[in-house]
């Protein structure tokens, strides 16, 4: 038997019922990540992006690919809900225009064929690009680690 003080995502008051802070369907905070409903993700024909002739300043290229590799690493993704329901969309496939939602990789970088031009020229293991360079997703060989759930 649990003391009223241990139960956690819980809040009682003296003439209140508990109320739960957190839920699946309603999270008490929202992330950057989790600010477009899935609804709004539609599996679309996307036009292919071309890098041939695309040039990206290497400082620019090495943020790009240090942000994509923390939406999608071992720390953010497992605890990430907009990136896990996205994942489960389309193969683990992310259109770029999808990623461009996230205000710290459209601050870096907007341009399309620059990040894909960035994660191309990376030599990154962690994220791979599609044959049509207008997706992304975490390599397939490089499996989440498994949560422990409390």
């Amino acid at each position: 038997m649990t003391a009223e003080n241990d139960v956690p995502n819980t809040l009682k008051t003296e003439n209140e019922p508990t109320v739960n802070l957190k839920t699946d369907s309603e999270p008490a905070m929202k992330t950057e990540t989790e600010s477009k409903p899935v609804e709004e993700v539609k599996k679309e024909e996307l036009e292919p992006i071309s890098t041939d002739g695309v040039t990206v300043d290497k400082h620019v290229a090495a943020k790009v690919v240090k942000q994509l590799e923390y939406y999608f690493g071992d720390r953010n993704l497992p605890q990430d809900r907009f990136m896990l329901r996205e994942v489960t969309l389309d193969n683990g496939w992310i259109p770029l225009d999808t990623m461009l939602n996230f205000k710290r990789l459209a601050s870096v970088c907007s341009d399309k064929p620059k990040i894909a031009k960035a994660v191309e020229d990376s030599g990154t293991k962690l994220i791979v690009l599609n044959e049509d360079k207008n997706k992304i997703r975490r390599n397939p060989e490089k499996p989440l680690p498994k949560t422990q759930m409390s």
